[in-house]
């Protein structure tokens, strides 16, 4: 088994699920995983801008051939900028490939739910999945608990 290093950009996301075989989720979480490490780093709570650089979002990934694994990069750019603060995000997540003909929805659970709790970056482009980055922000929550 060959050692991959955790992807630190979106980009590095899209390549491990294309050239090495890795699974979406897997390198997504993982991806989320060193966004997390960078903000305990940090040192920031609940509410304060994450330290995200620019450099994790700016770069498109290449073409996924899953049209809502490509959908959820752009709008995870979009998001992560917005959460981050920086002016805009990067310009390759509006292009029109980044938006799904139809909208797509959770297979279990409330279509409802998810359309109240899904970010308007998600919703914008027809992805309702729901709560994004919950285990950034969970973590977040629970370090600011145990700091009080």
């Amino acid at each position: 088994m060959r050692f991959l290093p955790p992807p630190v950009s979106l980009q590095d996301v899209a390549i491990q699920i294309l050239d090495h075989g890795g699974d979406a989720t897997n390198a997504t979480k993982e991806f989320i995983d060193y966004l997390l490490a960078l903000a305990v780093n940090a040192g920031i709570r609940p509410g304060d801008l994450l330290p995200v650089p620019m450099s994790a979002i700016e770069g498109e990934p290449p073409p996924l051939p899953d049209p809502i694994r490509r959908t959820y990069l752009a709008s995870l750019a979009e998001h992560l900028a917005r959460l981050a603060g920086h002016p805009a995000p990067p310009a390759w997540c509006f292009r029109p490939e980044y938006v799904l003909p139809e909208p797509r929805y959770p297979r279990y659970g409330s279509r409802e739910r998810a359309i109240a709790e899904t970010p308007e970056e998600f919703a914008r482009r027809g992805l309702y999945c729901g709560p994004v980055l919950m285990k950034l922000h969970e973590h977040l929550r629970r370090r600011a608990q145990i700091a009080t």
